[in-house]
């Protein structure tokens, strides 16, 4: 969003995996090491190593105007490189450190982030929620704050999405739901292989994306065990109309930090489903249920594990066409990021 609203962009950032990109979406990339998901604790490390010895990193962002720090500890970081800049939060996620979860690193954690919180002069986050219920209601900022959904970026102004097709209804065959993104809900696999194993064939369930090596430790194992479930693999952006359009409904029900984070947050695969043209399962009372239901599309349930199966049963291919027809008649821009909301933010940022 950065690079198309006319920003000139440089990339600081750790890295999970072996292959490490030298630059990202034509931005410079600059590796600061390697950490492991689920250990907050290396993390922490890491960037107290880069805090001290930080040099290097002052010559490679000596020409920016601005730094956006996402995620709490590369707000440290930044607090230390900004001589003077202008410094930008991007919240994404709320840590269950800071919301009372791990009693005295809690406690330390929450004072941390008031401290670095006084040196932030605008908040990016991504869902209403993480506004009303955290920054307002539990910091009582008055920080600036901008909202900016996870909503797919559409450079091509007026292009055809997905949705634009014609509705086909169901084909023959189960019902099939994806599971598609970053995979760390255990409860979410248990739930799906279920729905799969008792359906009879009825259901069946594809999964794609990047398991949490924190909660799954041989995902691929696991799951190749499962009768009704395929997993395949990671993809890249470019894969998603073809994986979404190999299903006929999306699990948007995150179970990790229940009652926390993912009461929250509208994920991305809110959006990527409804805009590749399937149709999005979610939670009532949560943020993604409440989108939504004030838009009138997908499907909102109270307790997945005794209504899906039923719901599926009695389905019929009239009233999926009815679910195909209220996706399609929403306002892309409820889906979509293009090019004009990438300049306003950039001009946010730098104002």
């Amino acid at each position: 969003m950065f690079h198309s609203g006319g920003a000139k962009v440089i990339v600081l950032g750790f890295h999970r995996n072996e292959r490490v990109p030298s630059t990202i979406d034509g931005a410079v990339a600059i590796n600061l090491g390697r950490t492991a998901d689920g250990r907050f604790g290396q993390r922490i490390a890491a960037v107290l190593r880069h805090i001290v010895m930080n040099r290097p990193l002052r010559r490679a962002i000596q020409q920016a105007d601005v730094i956006v720090a996402r995620n709490l500890e590369m707000v440290a970081l930044a607090a230390k490189l900004k001589a003077g800049r202008r410094l930008i939060y991007e919240c994404l996620d709320i840590h269950r450190l800071l919301l009372g979860s791990g009693g005295h690193l809690g406690k330390m954690v929450q004072w941390v982030e008031g401290r670095l919180l006084k040196g932030v002069q605008l908040i990016l986050t991504s869902s209403p929620r993480f506004i009303t219920a955290y920054f307002h209601g539990m910091r009582r900022l008055e920080t600036p704050i901008i909202l900016v959904e996870n909503k797919v970026l559409s450079l091509d102004e007026g292009a055809p999405s997905v949705r634009d097709q014609q509705i086909t209804g169901r084909n023959e065959g189960p019902w099939v739901i994806g599971w598609f993104g970053m995979l760390r809900c255990r409860r979410t696999l248990e739930i799906l292989a279920e729905f799969a194993r008792r359906s009879e064939g009825r259901i069946a369930v594809v999964i794609a994306g990047i398991p949490s090596e924190a909660e799954f430790p041989d995902f691929v194992r696991t799951v190749a065990d499962l009768p009704g479930v395929v997993f395949k693999g990671r993809y890249d952006a470019s894969d998603l109309p073809r994986l979404y359009a190999s299903v006929h409904f999306a699990w948007a029900i995150d179970y990790f930090e229940e009652g926390l984070n993912s009461t929250w947050l509208l994920p991305n695969r809110l959006y990527e489903s409804l805009e590749n043209g399937a149709i999005p399962i979610a939670l009532s009372g949560v943020e993604t249920g409440i989108w939504l239901t004030q838009k009138e599309v997908g499907v909102v349930i109270d307790d997945p594990e005794a209504e899906i199966p039923a719901y599926l049963q009695r389905l019929t291919d009239a009233e999926y066409v009815d679910l195909q027809k209220a996706l399609k008649a929403l306002p892309a821009e409820a889906l979509r990021t293009e090019a004009p909301e990438c300049r306003a933010l950039v001009s946010a940022i730098l104002a």
